[in-house]
């Protein structure tokens, strides 16, 4: 293969991968329950530590 030919067989591959892993984190996909676990203990473990994970909906508002 060709330095051509090559980057665009990378790039398919990588946009293969990247289709797989979005479908892998979705509902019902492989990835989604330790995805969930993984989030819900960063929240739960910040809210020990008193860091709001939810960031309030004026917090970038240019009206003060």
């Amino acid at each position: 293969m060709n330095g051509g030919n090559e980057g665009m067989e990378r790039r398919k591959r990588a946009k293969e991968f990247g289709e797989k892993a979005n479908k892998a984190v979705e509902v019902g996909g492989s990835s989604y329950p330790n995805t969930t676990l993984l989030i819900q203990d960063i929240i739960q473990q910040s809210s020990k530590m008193g860091v709001d994970m939810i960031p309030s909906p004026n917090l970038h508002s240019d009206e003060n």
